[in-house]
Formats: structure tokens, sequence, C-alpha cells
């Protein structure tokens, strides 16, 4: 399976692009039950004020 999965400096060093953020299904992402939970708080109840700490924890996955 080839896909651009390897971390930031190899990534880097080779010439190939990185998926970022990590999708909340990947095992490997920490912040997975958080950026769960607030999606799921934006689903039920759309807003903007919403959407920074669902980037947040995205970005922090």
């Amino acid at each position: 399976v080839y896909a651009p999965f390897t971390p930031f400096p190899r990534n880097i060093l080779k010439g190939e692009l990185h998926m970022f953020p990590k999708p909340p299904w990947f095992v490997t992402n920490k912040q997975a039950h958080n950026v769960s939970r607030r999606f799921t708080y934006f689903q039920a109840n759309p807003g903007p004020l919403h959407l920074p700490g669902l980037f947040f924890d995205a970005l922090r996955g």
C-alpha cells in the first residue's frame, strides 16, 4: 500500500507529501475522541463558534 503516511522530517528529504491532519479513524490519532465529540456537537448545533475548537483538536491529532 502506497500512501502519504511518511512522517514530517523524512517526507521532506524524499520529496513526498504528508497526510495532515491525521484522519480521526486512524489508531495513532491521539485526539480522535475530542475531534469526534466536537464534530458531533457541531452537527447537532452548527455554528462558527464550534469550528476553532474542532480545527484545533484536528490539527493536534
